[in-house]
């Protein structure tokens, strides 16, 4: 492991470090290089490996154990290690831990950079528990420093208890918090941006029964334009350095919203979560302000939650304010010709998209294949809820050309001419580097050329490590085209709805020993055979694959 991370060095170290008088060699330079097959280090790396910096840099591409074992080494190896070690602490809930635990925390609590506080347990359903050890960690004398803190989001926290934590911490610059328990959520939001004022990174989640309880009593709430009550005119001119910000869990209305980000001009990223069956007063005009206090955004995640939605019109001005959008993901929203047209501009700069169970009238599947054979750049798809037609696909030599057209066409008015070799795809989707592909299914009858064909564009997609196929029905047999995502040897995830027929033993198996680094299996089956769980439990112990989890078929 060591040997590997030191690979990363040499080029780096030749280029900072001159040659002494000392070193051995034929005067070439020769003499600098590490023979990775005797692993033997010439006198450059040793030198390099003296410097604090360079040896913290490579310990950075360690595992714990080998840091571990490098503390051994030196003195001077060992100040660098115990740095690295902790650097970055978990805890959880130290409570039912001895208090040896503490002790060791307050010794190494001047190199602590970053906290995360987790449950220790998976049956501790109450949040008492997390409390007393958020109170025990962040009491710690020397805390003070801590540049990130990470609160578990399943905890929930009062604001009354965690505003004196927050107090202390005033150095901190990446900040996430569980389910904040406070009548008035989303205004103590710029709260934490006065207490903790060189924040980068904030990720808010607020309480639904708070927020709920909140919008009852609307006489108990500050004016709505205003994020803080009593804000003054010098407060309201406040510049915060806060580059990425994730909101969940709260109803945002234009005024809240604008509110804030205007306070925020180096904004980069943001993602708002609202509330289930609530309304959203959004206008073309939000889109406006939003995208005028804010230009640098280059990702924007939007999910209004079920029932509610966030109008096509709003999406369409968004995507055209925005040139610089690398990642865009609005489940749950209304979608139509127009945002199509606004979103197609995006396809070959978009690296993440998400359009799942979109409506009025929504994602069609015409759309999806158009935008998947210009998208090159894409990792990351989420379509669930629209259908693949596998009419389209049997049409492949017609509308293949016609894709492919429009994607040339596309290059063309982007200056992107010149590199349209290097990204000519095996197939008309185009997107390549897609690494996890979610997607509704069109049932078909068995055996039908579709089906076969879907497969066989899916298996050329080689850098694929999560597949979802939902919510209809996929047939998972061999004999129906499944033997052509044997190409898929970076999967790690496999979820799938499958025909209504049970899942054949020699299927379960395939799958165990043709996906090598499988780690997750979910198997959505509608037979009421009761042993079939332990069937394919059975069947991958068979293959030796007990390290695959079973999901959705217990």
């Amino acid at each position: 492991m060591f040997s590997y991370a030191l690979s990363f060095a040499p080029r780096t170290v030749a280029s900072a470090l001159g040659y002494g008088p000392t070193d051995e060699g034929d005067g070439n330079g020769n003499e600098n290089t590490l023979d990775r097959n005797n692993l033997t280090y010439t006198s450059l790396t040793n030198r390099a490996l003296a410097l604090p910096e360079i040896l913290y840099s490579i310990g950075r591409h360690l595992d714990g154990p080998t840091q571990k074992r490098c503390l051994l080494v030196s003195r001077s190896w060992y100040n660098v290690f115990l740095a690295l070690l902790w650097e970055c602490v978990q805890v959880n809930d130290i409570v039912f831990c001895s208090h040896i635990m503490l002790r060791r925390l307050e010794s190494h609590v001047h190199l602590i950079k970053r906290v995360f506080i987790n449950h220790g347990s998976a049956d501790l359903t109450g949040s008492t528990i997390t409390l007393i050890t958020i109170q025990r960690v962040l009491s710690l004398s020397g805390m003070e420093r801590l540049q990130s803190l990470d609160i578990s989001p399943d905890s929930v926290l009062p604001w009354p208890f965690l505003q004196p934590h927050l107090t202390q911490l005033s150095g901190l610059r990446t900040l996430k918090l569980g389910n904040v328990l406070d009548a008035k959520g989303s205004f103590r939001i710029m709260d934490i941006l006065k207490i903790c004022p060189r924040l980068v990174c904030l990720h808010f989640g607020g309480s639904q029964q708070n927020t709920r309880a909140a919008s009852s009593e609307p006489s108990a709430l500050p004016n709505p334009g205003n994020l803080v009550e009593g804000i003054d005119s010098q407060d309201s001119q406040e510049i915060f350095p806060l580059e990425h910000l994730q909101l969940s869990g709260l109803l945002w209305q234009s005024n809240d919203i604008i509110d804030l980000i205007r306070r925020c001009p180096e904004l980069t990223q943001l993602s708002l979560v609202g509330l289930p069956k609530t309304d959203w007063d959004w206008t073309p005009e939000t889109t406006e302000q939003l995208t005028q206090y804010c230009p640098k955004i280059t990702s924007f995640h939007i999910n209004p939650r079920y029932g509610s939605a966030v109008s096509a019109e709003v999406l369409t001005r968004l995507l055209e304010r925005l040139p610089k959008l690398v990642s865009f993901k609005a489940p749950r929203c209304e979608f139509n010709q127009d945002t199509f047209e606004a979103l197609r501009r995006h396809v070959l700069t978009l690296q993440e998209l998400d359009l799942s169970f979109t409506r009025k009238p929504g994602l069609t599947s015409p759309m999806l294949m158009e935008l998947m054979a210009q998208a090159i750049h894409l990792r990351y798809l989420d379509s669930s809820g629209t259908m693949l037609n596998l009419h389209l696909l049997n049409d492949e030599p017609k509308v293949g050309k016609m894709r492919m057209l429009k994607r040339s066409e596309t290059m063309e008015s982007t200056h992107e001419t010149e590199s349209r070799s290097d990204q000519t795809s095996t197939t008309p989707w185009g997107c390549d580097n897609l690494e996890v592909l979610k997607f509704g299914f069109q049932a078909a009858h068995p055996g039908s050329r579709g089906v076969y064909q879907l497969c066989d564009y899916i298996g050329q997609l080689t850098r694929l490590q999560e597949l979802h196929i939902l919510p209809s029905y996929f047939p998972v047999q061999l004999e129906e085209g499944l033997i052509k995502l044997e190409t898929l040897k970076n999967l790690r995830v496999f979820s799938v709805h499958p025909a209504n027929k049970p899942i054949q033993e020699e299927v379960v198996k395939w799958i165990g020993t043709t996906w090598p680094k499988l780690k997750t299996l979910r198997i959505c089956s509608h037979d009421e055979e009761a042993d079939e769980p332990l069937n394919i439990s059975k069947w991958l112990r068979q293959v030796c694959r007990e390290d695959i989890e079973l999901l959705g078929c217990e």
